[in-house]
């Protein structure tokens, strides 16, 4: 598959995720695939936020345009809720 790239290990360098994304959980739903994962763009222990993205292909992946749908709260180690 030569041209073909995961998405999102191609981010802008003051993205919120720029530094790491990590734990991705991928499901199917009709014809798209989600993947939840967190992100940080900074070099520590403590996750930035939770994001979301979806592809048809497993290939090229979209990101939802209001990530991090979840941040963690100014307790530093919980995490804000709906």
């Amino acid at each position: 598959m030569i041209g073909r790239h995961l998405a999102l290990a191609f981010v802008a360098v003051d993205a919120w995720d720029s530094h790491s994304i990590a734990a991705p959980t991928v499901w199917r739903e009709d014809d798209w695939w989600y993947m939840m994962y967190v992100g940080d763009d900074e070099h520590h222990d403590a996750h930035k936020g939770l994001g979301i993205a979806r592809s048809r292909d497993l290939y090229d992946w979209e990101k939802h345009p209001a990530n991090p749908i979840f941040l963690p709260s100014y307790q530093g180690d919980a995490w804000d809720g709906i």
